[in-house]
C-alpha cells in the first residue's frame, strides 16, 4: 500500500518518533485526566473488547503486551466526550509472535481514514524495552481505528535457557480465529505467568526440542473480566478442557482478590476454556 503521510495520530501501542525520539515531547493528554476508556482489538479476524483502562492524572493511557494489529479506543459509558479531548499513551509492544521487545524497534503507524482506507501516519520507534510513547501531534483520539505494524524481520529473539521451557500461547476470544497472543519462558519453578487474561479459549505448545508434550507446566494467570477490566475481588472461574471436540468441565475455581489463579499441570496439545 502507498504510504501517504497523514497528520493524524494513532492508538494502541503508542508512539515514539518520526525521525527523532518522542521523549522530546511531554507525555500529557488534553481534557483526558482520569477518563475511563475501552480498548478494542482486532486479532484472529475479529474485533473484541481487549481491555478497560483509566487514564492517569495527566491523561496518559498505559498498556502492556500490545500485539501488532488494529486497535480502537472508545469512551466508557460513564464518561462523556469533551471538545479537543486527546489521550497521551504509553504502550509496551510485543512482536508478531507475542515476544517482548528487547531493543529499539521500528513500528509503522496507520489509521483508517473517512473512506475506509488504511493510511500511513509515521514510522515510530520503541525504546530498548519495547515502550512506545505518544502525545502532542500524535495524541490518541477516540473512535479512530489505528494499525501498528512491526516487520517480521524486526521480531525479538527468545533464546533457550536450561530448565526453562519456551511456550507459545494461542487464544480464541469471543468468536475470533486462533491467534498467537504470547511467547514466553517458564521460570525456574516451571511457572508461566501471564497477566490480563480474558475469558476465552487457550492452547499451548512448546518450542521444538525444549520439552515433550507429556511434560506439564504450571500456569499462573491474572484474569480480567469480560470487559477486560481488572478483577478486584475473589471471582469464580469455570475451567473446561476439550477432548475429541467434547467440552468437559474440570471444575469451578476461584481467583484471589486481585484476579490471580494458578493452574497446575497444564498440558500442551490440549485446548482449555476459561469462563467467568
Amino acid at each position: 500500500m502507498q504510504k501517504n503521510i497523514s497528520v493524524f495520530a494513532f492508538l494502541l501501542a503508542l508512539g515514539a518518533l518520526l525521525l527523532f525520539p518522542t521523549a522530546s515531547f511531554a507525555l500529557e493528554g488534553t481534557h483526558a485526566d482520569d477518563v475511563k476508556v475501552k480498548f478494542y482489538a482486532r486479532q484472529g479476524d475479529k474485533w473484541f473488547k481487549a481491555c478497560t483502562k483509566r487514564a492517569d492524572e495527566k491523561g496518559v493511557l498505559k498498556l502492556k503486551n500490545v500485539l501488532p494489529g488494529w486497535y480502537e479506543v472508545k469512551l466508557d459509558d460513564d464518561d462523556d466526550a469533551v471538545v479537543g479531548q486527546k489521550f497521551a499513551a504509553k504502550f509496551r509492544m510485543v512482536d508478531r509472535e507475542g515476544r517482548r521487545l528487547k531493543e529499539d524497534t521500528k513500528v509503522d503507524l496507520y489509521y483508517k481514514n473517512a473512506s475506509g482506507d488504511k493510511t500511513f501516519v509515521a514510522e515510530l520507534e520503541t525504546d530498548e524495552d519495547g515502550w512506545l510513547e505518544l502525545s502532542g501531534a500524535y495524541a490518541v483520539s477516540t473512535n479512530v481505528k489505528y494499525y501498528f505494524d512491526i516487520d517480521e524481520d524486526d521480531g525479538a529473539h527468545l533464546k533457550s535457557k536450561d530448565g526453562r521451557a519456551r511456550v507459545k500461547v494461542k487464544a480464541k476470544i469471543k468468536g475470533s480465529d486462533w491467534f498467537q497472543a504470547r511467547y514466553e519462558r517458564t521460570d525456574e519453578s516451571n511457572i508461566l505467568e501471564i497477566k490480563n487474561v480474558l475469558p476465552g479459549k487457550y492452547k499451548f505448545s512448546y518450542k521444538k526440542d525444549d520439552r515433550t508434550a507429556d511434560q506439564p507446566f504450571n500456569l499462573k494467570i491474572r484474569m480480567s473480566d469480560e470487559d477486560g477490566a481488572e478483577i478486584k475481588k475473589a471471582t469464580k472461574v469455570k475451567l473446561y478442557v476439550y477432548q475429541n471436540k467434547l467440552k468437559i468441565l474440570v471444575g469451578e475455581l476461584k481467583t484471589d482478590k486481585d484476579g490471580w489463579l494458578l493452574l497446575p499441570n497444564t498440558m500442551t496439545k490440549m485446548k482449555y476454556k476459561l469462563s467467568i
